[in-house]
């Protein structure tokens, strides 16, 4: 079987993400932070054979996330915080089925190969929160 040279690449287009928060108070200004929960990724992979023969597929996946942080109230009302999370959706096995224009694949939607794809991320946050204090009545003063 002749052999072509060939690409891929997978883009992470973004990730979405619900979790839960379990801190612990180190000061009455410190909150430091673990969290996890569930989350989904939207990507998408290409494959290429020669510059004109390429496949495409966006997709989205299901996996989870874990972390975690310090915040600090640095005035009343707000604070700053810095977080680690961890985000992975396993791994998917996809086929790549022949198209015919190159015979060395196989006939027309002849299985040509399979590939398996792990997606996994990190990121690194970095921000600033401010809380209202929706508790206090609001007065209008003229």
């Amino acid at each position: 079987m002749p052999r072509f040279p060939a690409s891929a690449s997978y883009q992470l287009k973004n990730t979405e993400d619900v979790t839960a928060r379990l801190g612990y108070a180190v000061s009455p200004a410190v909150l430091a932070y673990v969290k996890g929960g569930v989350a989904w990724a939207n990507a998408s992979a290409s494959a290429a054979a020669l510059p004109v023969l390429a496949e495409t597929a966006s997709f989205t996946r299901t996996g989870y996330t874990v972390g975690g942080g310090l915040e600090w109230k640095f005035a009343p009302g707000w604070s700053v915080f810095g977080e680690y999370n961890y985000f992975d959706f396993g791994t998917k096995s996809s086929n790549l089925y022949a198209t015919g224009l190159i015979p060395a694949f196989g006939t027309a939607g002849a299985l040509a190969d399979s590939i398996a794809l792990r997606l996994r991320s990190q990121q690194a946050l970095v921000g600033v929160n401010y809380r209202f204090d929706w508790a206090s009545p609001v007065v209008a003063k003229y």
